[in-house]
């Protein structure tokens, strides 16, 4: 029966193969679209999320009003990296950064310009999940001088050998001995470093001052904390941090409420990390974020192309349907019944539709590499991906509903 069916809708389409090669293209372009733009979608939607304890890791951003003066940035002081874990039980660990431009590195001879370096402290490693393909993640930032780098820095610098053990030179005076190697950080990243060097040899990370704002810090609460909670026991680390430094730079009758009174302002609040891509905009990010209101405009073109491309294929289907009333007539005649009639119909429109996806899937492999450079951004469709098809309907289903 199923053989049948199949070869009336052959005939079908091969009779009014104008109109029917029209609604293909016409659907398929629609769906090639809307393709393009869920796999943009899914790659923003999916920041971050690469790290195992991705819920748990927040960053502390600093809120500061002073003379007239507002502030509101990712940059912390240094002390409060070594302090959380120790004051505030619902901290797991830590990690601070500095960053100080680029360096110019060399293994031997010809340096090369480094951009994406950056100094961390000795728990980058257990707050994040960056997978290591040489060293141990354990005491690979302890010492001074010491530090990480990725992938790609290893095969410039060390092609064809091992990286682990040896020494970078930076700005032709510190060498740097390599503690770990690890995997290039995905490009769903809201930072990406090539060099890691430690904290522990940069004085700047050993000052005990409060009010300098120098250094992005990062945590990772314990299972089951109370964001809210955390950020309560930040204000008293304010009292009894900041306040007293404060009162040293102010003169002695200072007072954290008359401070605030006069309409200035020092907070730090955790922001989640998986916020940062899609709802951060603060002073000193490590790289450019997108925003959930491009997500949302991307989304509703998405559904309204799809849209126009599913009313274009059914007014189609329908004038082609029309013009065969005499068939219909003929095969009623002939003793078929009307749930036969149905599965024709349905089983030309599901063949139609299945082409169409088959098409579009080609036009979008073909259109993907212009986005990707309009975008700056490396996607791919997941052709070997079994879930990426269903998951893709459920989201247009989603998305149409």
């Amino acid at each position: 029966m199923f053989k049948n069916i199949f070869k009336t809708a052959i005939r079908s389409f091969w009779k009014t193969k104008t109109i029917s090669l029209i609604n293909v293209l016409g659907l398929s372009l629609g769906i090639a679209i809307c393709i393009i733009i869920s796999l943009f979608l899914f790659n923003e939607l999916s920041y971050d999320k690469h790290h195992a304890n991705a819920e748990r890791i927040y960053r502390v951003k600093s809120e500061i009003i002073f003379g007239g003066d507002n502030f509101n940035m990712i940059q912390c002081p240094a002390p409060m990296a070594e302090a959380l874990p120790l004051e505030v039980p619902e901290v797991e660990a830590a990690v601070h950064f500095r960053s100080q431009g680029s360096f110019l590195v060399k293994r031997e001879e010809d340096n090369i310009k480094e951009n994406d370096v950056v100094y961390a402290g000795k728990d980058f490693f257990k707050v994040f999940t960056v997978p290591l393909l040489e060293g141990s993640a354990e005491g690979a930032l302890d010492e001074p001088n010491t530090m990480a780098i990725s992938k790609r820095t290893a095969n410039k610098f060390f092609p064809n050998e091992s990286a682990l053990g040896k020494s970078l030179i930076l700005d032709n005076k510190t060498d740097y001995k390599i503690t770990a190697v690890y995997e290039d950080m995905p490009v769903n990243s809201h930072f990406h470093f090539d060099l890691i060097l430690a904290t522990a040899g940069l004085e700047e990370a050993k000052s005990t001052f409060w009010l300098s704002n120098n250094f992005p810090t990062y945590i990772l609460l314990h299972e089951g904390a109370d964001p809210v909670a955390v950020n309560d026991k930040l204000k008293q680390l304010i009292q009894k941090h900041v306040a007293p430094a404060l009162s040293q730079v102010l003169g002695d009758d200072f007072t954290l409420e008359n401070f605030q009174a006069t309409g200035n302002k020092i907070d730090y609040l955790l922001q989640p990390m998986l916020d940062i891509h899609l709802r951060s905009n603060l002073q000193g990010e490590f790289e450019p974020n997108f925003s959930i209101l491009y997500i949302y405009m991307f989304s509703a073109v998405a559904v309204f192309i799809l849209l126009i491309a599913c009313i274009n294929f059914m007014n189609l289907s329908t004038a082609r349907s029309s013009s065969r009333a005499k068939e219909v007539g003929v095969r009623k005649a002939l003793g078929s019944s009307k749930k036969d009639l149905m599965w024709q119909f349905l089983t030309e429109t599901f063949l139609m539709s299945l082409f169409s996806f088959v098409i579009a899937l080609l036009i979008a492999s073909l259109l993907l590499p212009f986005f990707n450079d309009l975008a700056n951004r490396k996607l791919q469709i997941p052709y070997s991906s079994f879930l990426f098809y269903p998951e893709l309907c459920i989201r247009i289903c989603k998305w149409e509903a």
